[in-house]
C-alpha cells in the first residue's frame, strides 16, 4: 500500500510539474463585455484586473495591454517509451488591447489569440 501511495505521489508531482502560466490570460467572455464608446477605464480594470503594461501617448490616450500565456506538457510524455513517439505540449497565449481615450471611455479593442501544439520522437 505504501508503495502505490509513493507511485500515485511521484506521478501527480510528474504531471503538476508539466504545467505553466504567465501573465494575465483574458476569457472571450470578459473582452467582449467592453463596449466601444460606453466602458470606462475605471470598468476594464475592474474587470480585467491591472494590465501587464500601459502606454501614454502625446494624445491623452491610454493602451492598457493584456499577455497571458500557458503550457501544459501531455501526460503521454511522462510514460516511458511512450512519451517518445506521443509526447509533447499545449501551448496557447492571448493579447487584448485596450485603446482608452483621454475622456476615459474605451476607443477600441483588439483581441489575438495563439495555440500550438508541440510533439517529441520520430
Amino acid at each position: 500500500m505504501k508503495r502505490i501511495i509513493t507511485v500515485c505521489a511521484l506521478l501527480m508531482c510528474a504531471i503538476l510539474g508539466g504545467c505553466a502560466s504567465s501573465g494575465t490570460m483574458v476569457s472571450h467572455d470578459a473582452s467582449s463585455k467592453i463596449e466601444i464608446g460606453k466602458t470606462t477605464e475605471a470598468q476594464v480594470l475592474a474587470d480585467l484586473g491591472r494590465p501587464n503594461y500601459v502606454s501614454e501617448r502625446s494624445d491623452g490616450t491610454r493602451i492598457l495591454t493584456y499577455t497571458g500565456g500557458k503550457y501544459s506538457t501531455k501526460a503521454s510524455t511522462f510514460v516511458p517509451v511512450v512519451g517518445l513517439f506521443a509526447g509533447g505540449a499545449n501551448v496557447s497565449s492571448s493579447v487584448v488591447v485596450v485603446t482608452i481615450g483621454k475622456d476615459g471611455i474605451v476607443k477600441d479593442i483588439t483581441r489575438t489569440d495563439y495555440s500550438s501544439e508541440t510533439k517529441t520522437g520520430s
